[in-house]
């Protein structure tokens, strides 16, 4: 696997678990606030740029199906896993 696969991706393209829609994350330079345990690594914008949520920690990735990260909606105490529909590394 090339080297740049193995980093965490300095932005995504994830599907909201809830709604459905997607959703485009940018990556956070430096230290960051934690949730779930998890570091916040990508504040994420819904279609209408307007702000829905973060990406935490690191994408699992796979090979069989979609790469998936753990994702937490604007506002909301609730983390879920949300499919990665693109990851720029």
């Amino acid at each position: 696997m090339p080297q740049n696969l193995r980093a965490v991706p300095w932005a995504l393209g994830i599907r909201d678990p809830v709604s459905g829609s997607t959703l485009q994350c940018a990556g956070l330079p430096g230290a960051q606030d934690t949730a779930a345990g998890k570091r916040i690594n990508w504040d994420c914008n819904d279609e209408d740029g307007q702000p829905a949520g973060s990406g935490l920690g690191s994408p699992v990735r796979s090979d069989e199906k979609p790469w998936t990260v753990l994702y937490n909606p604007e506002g909301s105490s609730e983390v879920r896993r949300a499919d990665v529909l693109t990851a720029w590394c």
